[in-house]
């Protein structure tokens, strides 16, 4: 019972990012972790950390119910709730971005870009 959540971050020993990043990087992960927990009902999330150049890529992906995005998109200002639109808006501010995909059945998948420190 319960979701088991699974940690992808292989090779990461030589991965420096700067003060800021590296807590935004945290709080958009918890941000997206705590969403599938609250409303995903996926049995699993991964989260997968990887060097891509001189970015670090982080995906936070769901097997549960997934939903259908442009419409939670369009009734944000009736709920009230920002969640979605603070993870890129947190990316944006320290020099990244992300993208937000879902399917109604096929789970949830949010990509994460943030630049390596020196």
């Amino acid at each position: 019972p319960g979701t088991a959540i699974v940690l992808e971050a292989d090779e990461m020993g030589d991965i420096h990012l700067e003060t800021q990043v590296e807590g935004t990087l945290f709080n958009i992960i918890q941000e997206a972790v705590n969403n599938a927990l609250k409303h995903a009902q996926a049995k699993h999330i991964w989260i997968r950390l990887r060097r891509e150049g001189i970015t670090l890529l982080t995906v936070v992906q769901d097997d549960g119910v997934g939903f259908d995005l442009q419409k939670v998109l369009a009734s944000y200002e009736q709920r009230g709730s920002f969640g979605l639109l603070n993870i890129d808006e947190r990316a944006r501010l320290v020099g990244g971005n992300a993208e937000l995909e879902s399917t109604p059945g096929k789970g949830t998948r949010v990509t994460i870009l943030v630049p390596l420190g020196g």
